[in-house]
C-alpha cells in the first residue's frame, strides 16, 4: 500500500497511528484503515484482486454512498435532467443580471434605504403636527374665548393620542 509521507504525519498528529517506544511504526497497521479512503484509493481497492480488508471497506463506503444519494433523490421527486438543470441555472442568472440592472439604474431600491425615508417623512410629519399645537391653540382659545393653556392641553392630548397610533402601524413593503 502506497501513501505520502504527510498522510502518515496527519494520522499520527490526529492520533490514528501511534509510534512505538523505539519510534518506528508498527508495521501491523500497514493494511489497517488507518486512513480515510478517496476516489484514487477506492478505485483501487476495487481492482485489486487480492485485498480483502480494504475492499470490504471501500465496498462498505461505496454502499454509504449510493444510500445517500438514494435519499436524495427520494427526498426531492423534481430533481431535473442536466439541459433542464442548464435552462433553470441561465433564467436565474438572467434575472439576477437584470435586478442588478434595475439597481444600478436606479429604477430598485434597498429596503432599508425606503424605510429610513419613511420613517424620516413620518418623524417630519410629527414634528410639523407639535409644531402645529403652538400655533394654532390662541386661534381657536381666542374663537371660543377661553384659556390658551387649557386649549393647549386639550389638543396636546388629542394629537399625542393620534400621533401614538400613527406609530404604531408598520408599513408593508412586500408585493400583493
Amino acid at each position: 500500500m502506497d501513501c505520502h509521507v504527510r498522510q502518515v504525519r496527519r494520522a499520527l498528529a490526529r492520533g490514528a497511528l501511534v509510534r512505538g517506544a523505539d519510534g518506528l511504526i508498527n508495521a501491523s497497521l500497514v493494511g489497517s484503515a488507518w486512513r480515510k479512503p478517496n476516489r484514487r484509493t477506492l478505485a483501487k481497492a476495487l481492482t485489486e484482486p487480492g485485498s480483502t480488508d480494504t475492499l470490504g471497506h471501500a465496498a462498505h463506503e461505496v454502499e454509504k454512498l449510493r444510500q445517500a444519494a438514494k435519499r436524495i433523490a427520494e427526498s426531492s421527486p423534481d430533481l431535473l435532467t442536466l439541459p433542464d438543470a442548464i435552462a433553470w441555472k441561465e433564467s436565474y442568472l438572467a434575472l439576477l443580471r437584470q435586478l442588478e440592472y434595475e439597481q444600478r439604474s436606479g429604477r430598485l431600491i434597498e429596503l432599508a434605504f425606503a424605510e429610513d425615508v419613511v420613517f424620516q417623512l413620518f418623524r417630519e410629519q410629527r414634528n410639523a403636527w407639535i409644531r402645529w399645537l403652538s400655533k394654532v391653540a390662541p386661534f381657536i382659545a381666542a374663537a371660543f374665548d377661553a384659556d390658551v393653556d387649557e386649549v393647549a392641553a386639550l389638543l396636546a392630548e388629542h394629537v399625542s393620542q393620534q400621533l401614538r397610533e400613527l406609530g404604531e402601524l408598520v408599513p408593508d413593503f412586500s408585493e400583493g
